[in-house]
C-alpha cells in the first residue's frame, strides 16, 4: 500500500494530532483504518560560506545555503541570512563574519526539527588601482613631481579617510640632459600600507617633449624705394646651455616688398626651410618690413623783385631733394601752395616764403622756406648846376629825378649846399631830402657856383708941389660894390708924380692889388685917380751969419713941407755945388752950418728943389 503524510499544523510543530486515513489501493477497493503517530524529522539548514570583496554591500538572496534532512519533495525554499560583515562597511580586519540562518521557508518544513548552522563570511581586501600618472615635460625642463592617480576606492572613501597610508615610489631614469623620448616612471609600493586594500600598481610615462625654439624673423625697416635689408632671424628658448650650434640648416625668409612697394608693414614669412634640431621644435615667428616714408626736402626757391608799389604773391617754385625710384614731383598729391610773410609784401625787405601743400604716402615731406627780397628802388637824383653872384641870396635848389617814383609816393626834405658865401664852387648835397625804405636814393651832386661880385676901386685924387715925395698910404681909395662886413684895408697906389722930381704936370695915380677881407669874391675895377704936381714954394736963404770959428750958419724962410731942397754954395755963381740936402718941415727948412765956408773967400748960397 502507499502512504501519504498529510500536512502538518502549523499549529503543532512536534506532534501529529489526527490520523489520515489510509486507503488501500488494490482494485477492490476496500480500505481500512489505521492510527500512525509520524515525529518531526531532523533538518539541518546550513548558511553557505561566502567571500566579498571590501566595500560591497552583501545581499543574501535566501538561497545560499545547504540543507539535510529533507524527505520527499519538502524543500526549503529560502532562509534568512544575515551577516555583520555584508554591509559594505565591514572592514577586512573583522573577517572572517558569521553568516546566520533563521527563517527557513519552504514546504513541509513542519515535518521538521529545523537546526540552523552558521556560515563564514570573507571580506577581501579591495583592489586599489594606483597608476603612475603619466606626465610630460620638454627637453631641458626638471623632471615634474610624479603623482599617482587611485582608482578602486569604494564606500566613498579617498585617500585622505580610508586606511590608506605611506605612499609609492616614483622614479625615472630621465634627468634634464636627457633626450627627446619616452621614459618609463617605475610605480613601486615604497611605504604603502592598507588593510581594506591590495595595491594594483602600473607604472606612467614620462613624455620629454623637444623644447620649443622659438624661430622668429626679425623686424626690419627701410626707407620708400632702397633696396630691402637681408633678412635674418633670432632664435630664442634654448636650454642646457645649448646654443645655435645644435641646429641645422637655416629658416626660409621671404617678403614680398620690392623698392617700390608703398609705404607700409610687409610680412617677412618664416618657414622651416631646412632647419633641423635634434631636441627641440621650432616654433616659427614672422616678422614685419617696414615700408617707412622717405625724408623729402622741399625747400622754395629764393624770389627776388624790385619795389613797385604792387603786393607778392606766390613763389619762385621749389626744388626737390630725396625723390627716389626716378620719381618726380608729379607723384606728390596736393596743391603747392605758398605762404609766409611774403605773401602780400610791398614794402622793400626780406620777406619768408613758406611752401606747403604737398601731400604723399610715401615721402615725409619737410618744408625749407626761403626768402623773398623786396629790393629798394634805385633812383637816381641828380641836383642841378646853380650859380650865383656873391652877396646874393641863394637859387632854389633844384634837381632831377629818374626813374619816376611810384605812384602816391614822394620825397620829404630838401638838398642843402656846403656852407659858405665866398666865391667858388660849393657842393650841393642831399641835405634831408629822402624817400622812403622803399627806395634806394642815389644822390648824383652839383655845385653851387658863387661868382666874384663888381667891386669898383678908385684911386683918389691928390695934388702935391714939385720937390715933395708922395708917399700913399694906400687908403687914398673910394670903393664901390662891397657885401656885409667885407672891407679894402688898403689898395696898392703908383704915381709916376710921386717922385720930388717929377715936374709940375698932372700923372694918374694907378691903384692895385687891394688888400682887405673878402676881396676874393670880387672882381675888381680899379678906376685910376690924378695927382697934380704944382710949383715948390721957393725958400729963401736968410743972411747968413759968420760963427766965431769962420763957419756960416744959414736960416731959410718958407719952403713947402716935404719937399727937398738942396742948398748950394757957389764962389763965381757959375758952379753950384750942393753942400746938403734938406727935408723942408712944418717950420720951413732947418737951418744949416757951412763947415766948408772959411776955405773960400766969398761964398755965395742958394736954395733949389730937386
Amino acid at each position: 500500500m502507499t502512504c501519504k503524510t498529510m500536512k502538518q499544523n502549523e499549529n503543532d510543530q512536534n506532534h501529529k494530532k489526527e490520523s489520515t486515513p489510509v486507503v488501500d489501493d488494490k482494485p477492490n477497493g476496500k480500505s481500512q483504518s489505521v492510527s500512525i503517530n509520524i515525529n518531526q524529522a531532523g533538518l539541518t539548514v546550513t548558511a553557505n560560506n561566502a567571500s566579498k570583496t571590501y566595500g560591497q554591500n552583501l545581499v543574501f538572496a535566501g538561497t545560499e545555503f545547504t540543507i539535510s534532512g529533507l524527505i520527499g519533495s519538502d524543500s526549503v525554499a529560502s532562509v534568512t541570512l544575515a551577516s555583520a560583515g555584508a554591509t559594505n562597511p565591514a572592514p577586512v580586519a573583522g573577517s572572517p563574519y558569521s553568516i546566520t540562518a533563521s527563517g527557513a521557508v519552504g514546504s513541509g518544513l513542519g515535518n521538521y526539527n529545523i537546526t540552523y548552522n552558521a556560515g563564514s563570511l570573507t571580506v577581501n581586501p579591495a583592489s586599489l588601482g594606483m597608476a603612475a600618472d603619466n606626465q610630460s615635460r620638454i627637453y631641458g625642463a626638471t623632471n615634474p613631481v610624479f603623482t599617482v592617480s587611485y582608482s578602486g576606492f569604494v564606500n566613498g572613501e579617498t585617500l585622505t579617510n580610508s586606511d590608506v597610508v605611506g605612499a609609492p615610489d616614483l622614479s625615472t631614469v630621465a634627468d634634464t640632459n636627457s633626450p627627446v623620448g619616452t621614459y618609463d616612471i617605475t610605480n613601486l609600493v615604497g611605504n604603502l600600507a592598507s588593510t581594506n586594500y591590495n595595491f594594483s600598481l602600473t607604472n606612467g610615462t614620462l613624455t620629454v617633449a623637444a623644447a620649443a625654439i622659438t624661430v622668429a624673423a626679425d623686424n626690419q625697416s627701410r626707407g620708400y624705394g632702397a633696396a630691402n635689408p637681408t633678412p635674418t632671424a633670432s632664435y630664442s628658448g634654448f636650454v642646457n646651455g645649448d646654443t645655435a650650434a645644435v641646429i641645422g640648416g637655416a629658416p626660409e625668409l621671404n617678403v614680398s616688398a620690392d623698392t617700390n612697394s608703398p609705404v607700409g608693414t610687409y610680412i617677412i614669412s618664416t618657414t622651416a626651410g631646412s632647419l633641423s634640431a635634434t631636441n627641440y621644435a621650432f616654433t616659427l615667428v614672422n616678422g614685419s618690413l617696414d615700408v617707412t616714408q622717405v625724408n623729402l626736402t622741399v625747400t622754395a626757391n629764393a624770389a627776388n623783385k624790385t619795389y613797385d608799389g604792387l603786393a607778392y604773391s606766390g613763389g619762385n617754385d621749389v626744388s626737390y631733394a630725396g625723390l627716389v625710384n626716378g620719381e618726380t614731383s608729379a607723384v606728390l598729391g596736393g596743391t603747392l601752395s605758398y605762404s609766409g610773410t611774403s605773401q602780400g609784401a610791398i614794402a622793400a625787405g626780406s620777406y619768408v616764403i613758406t611752401p606747403g601743400g604737398l601731400i604723399s604716402d610715401n615721402y615725409a615731406i619737410s618744408y625749407v622756406n626761403s626768402t623773398l627780397t623786396v629790393s629798394q628802388l634805385d633812383v637816381t637824383v641828380s641836383a642841378d648846376v646853380q650859380t650865383k653872384v656873391y652877396g646874393t641870396a641863394d637859387p632854389l635848389l633844384t634837381y632831377q629825378v629818374s626813374p619816376v617814383l611810384v605812384s602816391g609816393d614822394s620825397f620829404s626834405g630838401g638838398l642843402t649846399r656846403a656852407a659858405g658865401e665866398a666865391v667858388g664852387s660849393y657842393a650841393i648835397g642831399q641835405g634831408s631830402l629822402t624817400l622812403s625804405s622803399d627806395y634806394q636814393l642815389v644822390y648824383a651832386g652839383a655845385n653851387l657856383t658863387v661868382t666874384p661880385a663888381s667891386l669898383t676901386v678908385t684911386a683918389t685924387n691928390m695934388s702935391k708941389v714939385f720937390g715933395q715925395t708922395l708917399g700913399f698910404a694906400g687908403t687914398e681909395f673910394a670903393t664901390g660894390g662891397l657885401f656885409g662886413s667885407d672891407s679894402v684895408a688898403s689898395v696898392t697906389l703908383t704915381s709916376a708924380g710921386t717922385l720930388n722930381t717929377a715936374p709940375v704936370n698932372t700923372y694918374d695915380i694907378v691903384p692895385s692889388n687891394a688888400s682887405g677881407s673878402g676881396l676874393g669874391n670880387y672882381n675888381i675895377s680899379y678906376v685910376n685917380g690924378t695927382l697934380t704936381v704944382t710949383e715948390a714954394t721957393p725958400v729963401i736963404v736968410n743972411q747968413p751969419v759968420v760963427l766965431g770959428n769962420g763957419n756960416i750958419q744959414l736960416t731959410f724962410a718958407g719952403g713947402d713941407v716935404g719937399v727937398n731942397y738942396r742948398i748950394q754954395a757957389s764962389t763965381d755963381l757959375a758952379v753950384w755945388s750942393t753942400l746938403f740936402t734938406n727935408l723942408a718941415g712944418t717950420y720951413g727948412l732947418p737951418s744949416f752950418i757951412d763947415t766948408d765956408a772959411t776955405n773960400h773967400v766969398v761964398r755965395f748960397y742958394r736954395t733949389v728943389t730937386p
